[in-house]
């Protein structure tokens, strides 16, 4: 079912990759949203977080929480000229950061710790890059599922000979290149409907045969002997014709 979405002019422009982000929760890809559509100038805070939606403190800092862990934000302790605790800057990122953003004082449960434990930046860099590595690469591996059930539901709906479903899926998936290939599939298939053999159903193969054996590749053939059936058949009747004629 396809969504219509009526728009206005009261937009905001955000990068998609936290939205497409498997390994975050919807609340943290909205408070993410949220924050992005807030002005530059904005002063964040958690009371002034919560005064945007029906969420209280808590549910507030576990998204922004979740949003630390998932290197999308750092928070920063700040202090005034008395060296007072001031709250802290937040550091959004729209794609997660690969290397450890250098803060004086990150954010801690309890503010002004003294001697934070070290970190090996080393260490987390590689395992970050390596998350987000994997992360493209299922992302892409999605969008390639996806764009091959939208071929094959394409093909199926024209296919004449509605026969297992499930196993022609899993012939069309596993044709080589078959992103590339299945508009040559569903052209022939177009051209095979034009065919004389297949006229009749019971002549037309099952898809998971015509997939197995690549009888789209025969389209060219087949339209040939179709086309020579049918002029000998004309003939047949051009002769007929001029007998019954001649008597």
């Amino acid at each position: 079912m396809k969504i219509k979405i009526n728009r206005n002019k009261n937009y905001t422009t955000m990068s998609n990759y936290h939205l497409r982000d498997k390994e975050l929760s919807l609340k943290a890809k909205g408070m993410m949203s949220l924050m992005l559509s807030l002005p530059d100038e904005w002063e964040y805070s958690i009371d002034g977080l919560t005064t945007l939606s029906t969420d209280g403190k808590d549910s507030i800092n576990s998204a922004l929480k979740e949003l630390e862990k998932r290197h999308y934000l750092v928070r920063t302790q700040q202090f005034n000229d008395k060296n007072k605790f001031d709250g802290y800057r937040y550091d959004l990122y729209e794609c997660p950061y690969l290397e450890i953003p250098s803060t004086e004082k990150p954010y801690t449960e309890n503010p002004q710790t003294e001697n934070p434990p070290q970190i090996n930046k080393e260490i987390i860099n590689k395992e970050l890059n390596n998350k987000i590595l994997n992360n493209k690469e299922n992302t892409k591996e999605s969008e390639k599922e996806s764009k091959i059930l939208e071929l094959f539901n394409e093909f199926w709906d024209i296919y004449p000979r509605k026969v297992d479903k499930k196993g022609s899926y899993k012939a069309f998936k596993n044709i080589d290149n078959i992103i590339e290939i299945a508009p040559e599939i569903i052209s022939a298939v177009k051209k095979h409907k034009q065919t004389r053999q297949w006229r009749n159903i019971q002549y037309i193969p099952h898809p998971t045969t015509y997939l197995h054996q690549e009888r789209w590749e025969t389209v060219e053939e087949d339209r040939d002997i179709d086309k020579w059936f049918n002029d000998y058949w004309e003939e047949v009747k051009r002769e007929t014709e001029r007998e019954n004629e001649s008597r």
